[in-house]
């Protein structure tokens, strides 16, 4: 998991969005994930709030900024890591981050990430979390476990990720182990859940 880093510089701060999106606040060091399933709606909400700030929410700062009265500053300090956008790996695009650009925005559908690369993806970004702050939008799992120190829903509810141990029957079928007898040698699955603090599921991944 990253780890942390003492840092008192306010990176962003999104205050009472006008659109469906959570209020975040995020320092130097801190990175959060937003686990949703429809990823590429919510990129396009940020997008919205970056550069359009005074019409899509009360209040946005950027690197302590008022970007409100000027729009060009979510653009001049975001770099943007969208696969899609630049028709490039995640590791790659995050290795090309200019030196001034201080919050660090990763948008990304689970089939667009190259899973043997999330080692790799985490190290730079735990580099990165030295002098910036990291904003994740993603439906995948693994790439919130690599990059994100916290995990919240599109309403800004806190979410937990769980891990349960799983086997597949004959005919391929992802099953869990409470449900039904299987050969130890076939336990070789990991199954993921996001609970909440009464521990209810929140989102079945499967």
């Amino acid at each position: 998991m990253i780890k942390e880093f003492e840092s008192k510089m306010s990176v962003i701060k999104i205050s009472s969005p006008k659109i469906n999106f959570p209020e975040i606040s995020l320092e130097a060091g801190e990175s959060i994930g937003i686990y949703t399933n429809s990823p590429s709606k919510y990129i396009k909400y940020f997008f919205k709030i970056i550069t359009d700030p005074s019409k899509n929410a009360e209040k946005v700062t950027i690197n302590e900024i008022v970007a409100n009265t000027t729009p060009w500053v979510g653009r001049t300090f975001t770099h943007i890591v969208i696969p899609e956008v630049w028709n490039d790996d995640i590791l790659q695009i995050l290795k090309n981050k200019p030196e001034r650009r201080h919050l660090i925005f990763i948008g990304a559908k689970d089939n667009q990430i190259k899973k043997e690369k999330l080692p790799q993806i985490s190290e730079q970004v735990h580099e990165y979390l030295k002098k910036c702050a990291v904003l994740t939008i993603t439906d995948s799992t693994e790439l919130i476990e690599a990059v994100c120190k916290k995990v919240i829903d599109t309403n800004g509810n806190e979410l937990i990720l769980t891990e349960e141990k799983v086997c597949m029957d004959k005919d391929g079928n992802i099953v869990s182990l409470d449900d039904v007898d299987c050969n130890i040698k076939n336990i070789n699955i990991k199954k993921y859940r996001f609970v909440g603090e009464k521990n209810d599921y929140l989102e079945d991944l499967f």
